[in-house]
């Protein structure tokens, strides 16, 4: 087991991040467990250690920008583009994508940098049936930049949302 995985499971355990009980997930369905990635993710050890790991992935995928559901992703987000600011590989940009487009201001949908035509890379702190963030691919390709990779901290693959996703493209 790697170093970050050690690090993520004790933190895990002492955060209590993972618990165990009846739960409705977002999606509506029942489950016997919760898990909460922010708890992690709001973590400093666990969100630099996940940052570096998952920019790494970017790169590998050729995601120029990083962006995500709010909230789930939003700390995450911000570790990762500032974790491309402390080498010498591409600088990611970031970006957030709300439930629904704001009914004042510039009405956004997605927040802060997603240039047009880069490759961009979806980060979540958990995928269960993959509703929320196949909604955010479409709403990144919809804005004119292709999906070069999603990446989750945890994976309920029993609830087939990863398969689901894939099946997608």
């Amino acid at each position: 087991m790697s170093t970050l995985k050690k690090l993520l499971f004790q933190l895990t355990r002492e955060l209590n991040a993972l618990q165990y009980g009846q739960f409705v997930l977002t999606a509506g369905q029942p489950s016997s467990y919760y898990f909460d990635g922010r708890l992690l993710t709001l973590h400093p050890q666990a969100l630099s250690g996940i940052s570096r790991e998952l920019l790494l992935q970017i790169r590998n995928s050729g995601g120029q920008a990083v962006g995500g559901p709010t909230l789930g992703a939003d700390p995450m987000v911000g570790g990762i583009i500032s974790a491309s600011s402390l080498d010498q590989g591409t600088k990611l940009t970031g970006f957030l994508i709300r439930k629904a487009a704001k009914e004042h201001g510039a009405q956004r949908l997605i927040e802060g940098h997603l240039p047009a035509g880069q490759p961009a890379a979806l980060v979540d702190d958990t995928c269960s049936y993959g509703n929320t963030l196949l909604q955010a691919a479409q709403t990144v390709e919809a804005a004119g930049c292709p999906v070069s990779l999603i990446a989750v901290i945890l994976d309920r693959e029993e609830d087939g949302g990863s398969a689901r996703l894939r099946e997608k493209g």
